[in-house]
């Protein structure tokens, strides 16, 4: 600043460097950041003598539900206790943005602004029902205590073609627990299959529901729940390691290596101990085993058999094995006549 006002003046010699810093170079980025019920939530950069009525203008303004008697606003300490982490005010403003009534309170950096929602205010949460009832399509919750067995009596019941038992499930990701889906590692080809397709279905068993409604069994819907009650089904589907995959018509009779032998039986590479069926309603049960004796899985209509790939080991050729043999020889040998 003394050389710019000229009360100072420094000669440049060769070689010598002159850098002008930016602000932001010097220190932490400003910004503050509006969230709740806002039209746009948003962080932006700050800038001085910025008021919080502006700062909800640049939001997009209020948002349907917002209760414009509560505005909080969380301020950074500069010198503050080890046990207070932060300075809340509660702002109050009316629907024409008036400010604590026209007192104005400026933004500083880093504040984080949140605008409540009204008490209760809660939007509109959509279900869908598809497949065999009276009334397919789109439903609004009535309530938190709405259950499977409500969405069915609201969509005018069952028609007379549903197959129970192949009935499923389709919850958003957020409301999964992954642990629950199913217990696998994402090396195994069955952990393959499911990152693959991202299908996130809920088994349920409708036919129980519907015979115990409102019990444990019959769940909470939430927001974007899909569910899906298909048509009589009637095959088989043998997919993976096997000659021929295809779908075999369901024959109660048959046992699980005999719809394998009807795709052509299991080719090469084949994990036979990792057969696993994966039922219409989402349901996945793998091979049970007790002493020298095998219990594969009940099969029902719509059901897939996966067979898996073996994970081979890669055997070493005869030529690397001579090799790492010579190698091992000839460093003995260099190593006696160090020795010697």
């Amino acid at each position: 600043s003394d050389i710019l006002n000229g009360s100072s003046t420094i000669v440049l010699k060769a070689r010598d460097q002159v850098r002008i810093f930016n602000k932001d170079e010097l220190r932490e980025k400003r910004t503050f950041t509006i969230a709740g019920a806002v039209n746009t939530p948003n962080t932006f950069d700050f800038v001085d003598k910025l008021q919080i009525e502006d700062v909800i203008a640049l939001s997009g303004g209020l948002s349907s539900g917002a209760d414009e008697q509560v505005i909080n606003v969380s301020r950074r300490l500069k010198y503050g206790s080890f046990e207070t982490l932060s300075e809340v005010f509660t702002i109050s403003s009316d629907k024409n943005l008036a400010i604590n009534n026209g007192k104005p309170f400026y933004i500083q950096p880093f504040d984080i602004i949140n605008v409540r929602y009204a008490k209760g205010y809660v939007s509109q949460k959509n279900v869908s029902i598809e497949g065999e009832v009276q009334f397919q399509g789109s439903y609004v919750l009535k309530n938190k205590n709405e259950r499977i067995s409500d969405l069915i009596q609201r969509a005018g019941g069952l028609s007379p073609y549903a197959y129970v038992k192949g009935a499923i499930l389709t919850r958003k990701r957020e409301d999964i627990v992954k642990d629950n889906l199913l217990n696998v590692n994402e090396k195994d080809s069955l952990g393959e299959v499911m990152q693959e397709n991202l299908k996130y279905k809920v088994a349920i068993n409708l036919e129980a529901i519907l015979k115990d409604r409102g019990s444990f069994i019959d769940m909470y819907l939430k927001e974007g729940d899909v569910l899906s009650i298909p048509s009589e089904l009637e095959t088989i589907e043998i997919t993976g390691m096997v000659l021929k995959p295809s779908l075999v018509q369901y024959d109660r009779g048959l046992s699980l290596k005999e719809y394998v032998s009807k795709s052509g039986g299991f080719s090469e590479g084949a994990e036979k101990n990792k057969i696993y069926v994966a039922y219409a309603n989402g349901d996945i049960k793998t091979i049970k085993r007790f002493l020298f004796i095998k219990r594969y899985p009940k099969l029902t209509p719509g059901a897939v058999i996966f067979i898996p790939k073996k994970n081979i080991k890669e055997k070493m050729s005869t030529a690397e094995l001579l090799g790492i043999t010579t190698s091992i020889a000839t460093l003995g040998i260099l190593i006696r006549t160090i020795l010697n």
